[in-house]
């Protein structure tokens, strides 16, 4: 049980760590989108934030998944929309190579990372060597620089919202 597996709605992280479940992932990729916090996203946010996810045109691609999610065809998807659609196991597979990456970094499963344990998870991963620019890139991630580094930092420095 070492890497990080997407089991369930469940994200198993190490041996005997607490679990972030998938949900609480969800959540963060959601609140990472809505950079002015109103708690929903446009149309081209959702399709930004899906394609960031790795959601691809060959299952019909974010538009397809857009009505299958805005319940209320109000062009605007709110948290709730936002996590039950991609609770779908073919969604969840196809958007997990970020939460997944994330996953080896989060040590105690609470969601957040030291740099020390992003640039582990990094290396744990593969992503050798760590260069100067993502030494940079892994400091630029706390946003409020606090030592350590939530998803939500996390997405958004991978997004290019910051």
């Amino acid at each position: 049980m070492g890497n990080a597996k997407s089991r369930g709605t469940v994200l198993l992280i190490g041996k005997g760590a607490k679990k972030a479940s998938t949900e609480q992932y969800l959540r963060a990729e959601f609140r990472a989108m809505d950079v002015n916090n109103d708690h929903k996203l446009g149309v081209s946010d959702f399709y930004k934030l899906m394609t960031n996810l790795g959601y691809s045109e060959g299952s019909g691609g974010p538009k397809v998944l857009l009505k299958r999610t805005d319940k209320d065809m109000d062009k605007v998807v709110t948290e709730d929309e936002f996590v039950a659609a991609i609770k779908d196991p073919a969604v969840l597979q196809q958007t997990s190579s970020l939460r997944d990456l994330f996953s080896n970094c989060d040590k105690d499963g609470d969601l957040t990372a030291t740099k020390d344990e992003v640039i582990a998870g990094f290396k744990k991963t593969g992503i050798k060597p760590i260069t100067q620019e993502m030494q940079k890139k892994i400091e630029s991630m706390d946003e409020n620089k606090d030592k350590k580094i939530t998803y939500v930092e996390f997405l958004r420095v991978q997004f290019g919202l910051r």
